[in-house]
Protein backbone atom coordinates (compact mmCIF):
# COMPACT_ATOMS: atom_id res chain seq x y z
CA UNK A 1 0.00 0.00 0.00
CA UNK A 2 1.29 3.45 -0.89
CA UNK A 3 1.86 6.02 1.82
CA UNK A 4 -0.59 8.90 2.10
CA UNK A 5 2.06 11.25 0.66
CA UNK A 6 2.48 9.00 -2.39
CA UNK A 7 -1.27 9.15 -2.98
CA UNK A 8 -1.26 12.95 -2.69
CA UNK A 9 1.71 13.16 -5.11
CA UNK A 10 -0.37 11.29 -7.69
CA UNK A 11 -3.64 13.16 -7.15
CA UNK A 12 -2.22 16.64 -6.49
CA UNK A 13 1.41 16.61 -7.67
CA UNK A 14 2.21 20.22 -6.82
CA UNK A 15 0.97 19.88 -3.23
CA UNK A 16 2.50 16.42 -2.86
CA UNK A 17 5.82 17.58 -4.22
CA UNK A 18 5.98 20.43 -1.73
CA UNK A 19 5.31 18.26 1.36
CA UNK A 20 8.91 17.26 2.09
CA UNK A 21 10.41 20.61 1.11
CA UNK A 22 10.59 24.12 2.52
CA UNK A 23 6.95 24.83 1.61
CA UNK A 24 5.69 21.67 3.29
CA UNK A 25 3.73 23.42 6.02
CA UNK A 26 1.86 25.52 3.46
CA UNK A 27 1.04 22.40 1.45
CA UNK A 28 -0.13 20.56 4.59
CA UNK A 29 -2.36 23.51 5.44
CA UNK A 30 -3.91 23.47 1.99
CA UNK A 31 -4.47 19.71 2.18
CA UNK A 32 -5.99 19.79 5.65
CA UNK A 33 -8.30 22.67 4.72
CA UNK A 34 -9.45 20.90 1.55
CA UNK A 35 -10.08 17.60 3.32
CA UNK A 36 -11.47 19.08 6.54
CA UNK A 37 -8.96 17.40 8.87
CA UNK A 38 -6.05 18.45 11.08
CA UNK A 39 -2.70 18.96 9.38
CA UNK A 40 -0.92 16.19 11.31
CA UNK A 41 0.30 12.99 9.61
CA UNK A 42 -2.12 10.71 11.41
CA UNK A 43 -5.23 12.71 10.44
CA UNK A 44 -4.12 13.14 6.83
CA UNK A 45 -3.18 9.46 6.54
CA UNK A 46 -6.57 8.36 7.88
CA UNK A 47 -8.46 10.69 5.53
CA UNK A 48 -6.38 9.78 2.45
CA UNK A 49 -7.05 6.09 3.12
CA UNK A 50 -10.78 6.73 2.66
CA UNK A 51 -10.93 9.37 -0.09
CA UNK A 52 -14.23 9.83 -1.89
CA UNK A 53 -14.85 11.28 -5.33
CA UNK A 54 -15.84 14.54 -3.65
CA UNK A 55 -12.53 14.56 -1.74
CA UNK A 56 -10.61 14.05 -4.99
CA UNK A 57 -12.39 17.03 -6.49
CA UNK A 58 -11.55 19.11 -3.40
CA UNK A 59 -7.89 18.04 -3.71
CA UNK A 60 -7.77 19.10 -7.36
CA UNK A 61 -9.30 22.47 -6.45
CA UNK A 62 -6.82 22.88 -3.58
CA UNK A 63 -4.01 22.05 -6.01
CA UNK A 64 -5.13 24.77 -8.41
CA UNK A 65 -5.58 27.31 -5.60
CA UNK A 66 -2.16 26.47 -4.16
CA UNK A 67 -0.48 26.83 -7.58
CA UNK A 68 -2.22 30.21 -8.06
CA UNK A 69 -1.07 31.38 -4.61
CA UNK A 70 2.49 30.34 -5.39
CA UNK A 71 2.36 32.21 -8.68
CA UNK A 72 0.88 35.28 -6.96
CA UNK A 73 3.78 35.22 -4.46
CA UNK A 74 6.17 34.79 -7.41
CA UNK A 75 7.27 31.35 -6.23
CA UNK A 76 8.12 28.87 -8.97
CA UNK A 77 7.34 25.46 -7.46
CA UNK A 78 9.59 23.65 -9.94
CA UNK A 79 12.41 26.04 -9.13
CA UNK A 80 11.96 25.48 -5.38
CA UNK A 81 12.32 21.73 -5.86
CA UNK A 82 15.30 22.16 -8.17
CA UNK A 83 16.98 24.54 -5.71
CA UNK A 84 16.38 22.10 -2.86
CA UNK A 85 18.20 19.37 -4.83
CA UNK A 86 20.92 21.82 -5.88
CA UNK A 87 21.49 22.78 -2.24
CA UNK A 88 21.86 19.12 -1.29
CA UNK A 89 24.35 18.60 -4.12
CA UNK A 90 26.27 21.75 -3.16
CA UNK A 91 26.49 20.54 0.43
CA UNK A 92 27.87 17.23 -0.81
CA UNK A 93 30.49 18.98 -2.95
CA UNK A 94 31.62 21.22 -0.09
CA UNK A 95 31.69 18.55 2.65
CA UNK A 96 32.75 15.56 0.55
CA UNK A 97 30.84 13.33 2.94
CA UNK A 98 31.02 9.58 2.30
CA UNK A 99 27.54 9.04 3.74
CA UNK A 100 25.47 9.78 0.58
CA UNK A 101 27.65 7.48 -1.52
CA UNK A 102 27.34 4.68 1.04
CA UNK A 103 23.58 5.12 1.26
CA UNK A 104 23.35 5.14 -2.55
CA UNK A 105 25.37 1.94 -2.77
CA UNK A 106 23.32 0.34 0.01
CA UNK A 107 19.95 1.13 -1.61
CA UNK A 108 21.16 -0.21 -4.97
CA UNK A 109 22.42 -3.41 -3.32
CA UNK A 110 19.09 -3.78 -1.52
CA UNK A 111 17.22 -3.47 -4.82
CA UNK A 112 19.54 -5.94 -6.54
CA UNK A 113 19.18 -8.41 -3.66
CA UNK A 114 15.41 -8.12 -3.63
CA UNK A 115 15.19 -8.61 -7.40
CA UNK A 116 17.44 -11.67 -7.23
CA UNK A 117 15.28 -13.06 -4.42
CA UNK A 118 12.12 -12.28 -6.36
CA UNK A 119 13.28 -14.18 -9.43
CA UNK A 120 15.04 -17.08 -7.74
CA UNK A 121 13.00 -17.78 -4.61
CA UNK A 122 9.31 -18.15 -3.96
CA UNK A 123 8.06 -15.37 -1.71
CA UNK A 124 5.62 -16.89 0.78
CA UNK A 125 2.08 -15.70 0.17
CA UNK A 126 1.84 -14.43 3.75
CA UNK A 127 4.81 -12.11 3.09
CA UNK A 128 3.99 -11.15 -0.50
CA UNK A 129 2.27 -7.84 0.30
CA UNK A 130 5.04 -6.75 2.67
CA UNK A 131 7.67 -7.75 0.09
CA UNK A 132 5.89 -5.72 -2.61
CA UNK A 133 5.67 -2.67 -0.34
CA UNK A 134 9.34 -2.83 0.60
CA UNK A 135 10.31 -3.39 -3.05
CA UNK A 136 8.36 -0.26 -3.99
CA UNK A 137 10.01 1.76 -1.23
CA UNK A 138 13.48 0.57 -2.22
CA UNK A 139 12.74 1.27 -5.90
CA UNK A 140 11.67 4.81 -4.97
CA UNK A 141 14.90 5.17 -3.02
CA UNK A 142 16.91 4.22 -6.09
CA UNK A 143 14.99 6.83 -8.10
CA UNK A 144 15.81 9.45 -5.45
CA UNK A 145 19.50 8.53 -5.62
CA UNK A 146 19.50 8.90 -9.39
CA UNK A 147 17.73 12.24 -9.09
CA UNK A 148 20.32 13.41 -6.55
CA UNK A 149 23.33 12.39 -8.60
CA UNK A 150 22.04 12.97 -12.13
CA UNK A 151 19.27 15.57 -11.72
CA UNK A 152 15.55 15.25 -12.15
CA UNK A 153 13.49 15.61 -15.29
CA UNK A 154 11.71 18.63 -13.78
CA UNK A 155 14.95 20.53 -13.21
CA UNK A 156 16.23 19.42 -16.61
CA UNK A 157 13.05 20.70 -18.22
CA UNK A 158 13.43 24.02 -16.37
CA UNK A 159 17.04 24.26 -17.55
CA UNK A 160 16.02 23.51 -21.15
CA UNK A 161 13.35 26.22 -21.06
CA UNK A 162 15.80 28.74 -19.64
CA UNK A 163 18.41 27.93 -22.28
CA UNK A 164 15.83 28.21 -25.05
CA UNK A 165 14.65 31.57 -23.73
CA UNK A 166 18.24 32.89 -23.44
CA UNK A 167 19.28 31.74 -26.91
CA UNK A 168 16.11 33.09 -28.56
CA UNK A 169 16.68 36.51 -26.95
CA UNK A 170 20.22 36.60 -28.31
CA UNK A 171 19.13 36.21 -31.99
Amino acid sequence: MASWMDVIRKVAPTLGGMLPGPLGNMARGALSAALGVDADDKSLEKKVASLTADDLLKLKQAEQTFAAQMKQMDIDVLKVGAEDSANARAMQVSTRSWVPACLALFIHLMLAGMLVALFTKAVPESNRTAFDIVLGIVGSGVAAVWSFYFGSSASSHLKDETLARVTSNGK
